[in-house]
């Protein structure tokens, strides 16, 4: 489970580095699709990118004169004794915390699906233009989820068609998916920021979307943006729904006057590229593989180990002592890593030393 936790973190610090990426160089640029595949890729590769750990193998060769004594004997190293922590041990606690806040947000996702639901199932349906309409006596803004559209008795009465169009384009781009999917990622990265913003600059291009959409079925666009001041006034309280009315509509008045990005403001997007080479170098291992069959022969080919093999004037000292007082200093110095010792890892542990012609062991 701590491995699993290490893993959030790292989708974690991920999703801060592309979150603050896409603010500085997309988040104002008019082309809602792009930044939207934006958006929800990098979201996505934030959750893959950790796992794909690219592994280089080295091969180290240890000659037998390298790993035994003058003598040919090995050298002894008492095996450690690893104590227990002492104190309280946090992980409990931070796995525990983890799990309740995934299944809360989990949860207040449901609680939404289960509201619009009820909408659904009590409210009086319309058929529009092929749209399902649910019109409700109680007073919401109008909203979308999935392939039904709810609003009020008096909205639906009122004749807006630019109400409808809004809505009908939010089903037809399949923004309510969208929604759905950043909630499930939301609810395992629930103590990141980053996914929160993320999620609003989302909601943002969803609507962005929305608008361009009624636009270009030739809405007027002043008559379109005083119905969205119209309705500003009201907010929607099921936060997994597209609704016409967000706080965000001063934004929207801005990028539907705004010109379309160029092509070569486009390139930007390539930003991409670097991060996700740099995370996958950042989450590469080297694993150096040991040899130590190496046959006399092939030991005396080399200069190098030549010049190992050669008898010193005086036999090794280390410290002034033997090879006790060198075991000592390994006891004496030896780190093991806290999680080593929490999830009982052990291994073989090469060191690698040189004989002075004085005997000197460096």
């Amino acid at each position: 489970m701590l491995t699993f936790i290490i893993y959030e973190l790292k989708v974690a610090a991920t999703l801060i580095t592309f979150y603050l990426c896409f603010k500085c160089f997309l988040s104002q640029e008019k082309m809602h699709r792009v930044n939207r595949i934006v958006i929800l890729a990098t979201s996505m590769l934030s959750f893959i990118l950790p796992l794909c750990v690219i592994t280089v193998h080295k091969t180290v060769y240890i000659p037998e004169a390298t790993v035994f004594g003058i003598s040919g004997d090995a050298v002894e190293v008492p095996t450690p004794i690893i104590e227990s922590l002492g104190g309280v041990s946090w992980e409990p606690f931070i796995i525990a915390t983890f799990w309740i806040g995934v299944v809360y947000v989990l949860g207040r996702t449901a609680f939404g699906i289960w509201r619009v639901a009820r909408l659904v199932w009590n409210g009086e349906r319309k058929e529009i233009h092929g749209s399902e309409v649910i019109v409700c006596d109680k007073n919401i803004p109008p909203f979308s989820w999935m392939k039904w559209i709810v609003m009020s008795r008096d909205d639906f009465e009122s004749g807006n068609i630019h109400i409808l169009e809004h809505e009908k384009a939010h089903i037809r781009l399949g923004h309510s998916k969208d929604i759905l999917l950043f909630d499930i990622m939301s609810a395992f990265q629930w103590f990141n920021p980053a996914v929160w913003l993320l999620k609003r600059e989302l909601r943002a291009i969803h609507e962005y979307e929305a608008d361009d959409a009624v636009l270009r079925q030739g809405a007027d666009i002043k008559e379109y943006q005083y119905s969205l001041i119209r309705k500003a006034v009201s907010a929607s309280g099921y936060s997994i729904t597209n609704s016409f009315n967000h706080s965000i509509f001063k934004n929207r008045i801005t990028m539907m006057s705004k010109p379309k990005a160029s092509v070569m403001r486009g390139l930007k997007v390539l930003y991409i590229i670097p991060l996700i080479c740099g995370s996958l170098a950042l989450n590469a291992r080297t694993v150096v593989d040991y040899s130590g069959n190496v046959s006399d022969d092939k030991v005396s080919e080399s200069p190098a180990n030549q010049q190992q093999n050669v008898v010193p004037d005086e036999r090794p000292k280390f410290n002034g002592g033997d090879a006790n007082e060198f075991a000592k200093w390994v006891m004496d110095n030896l780190y093991y890593p806290e999680e080593a010792k929490r999830d009982s890892l052990s291994g073989r542990v090469i060191v690698g030393f040189t004989v002075g012609k004085d005997g000197k062991v460096a």
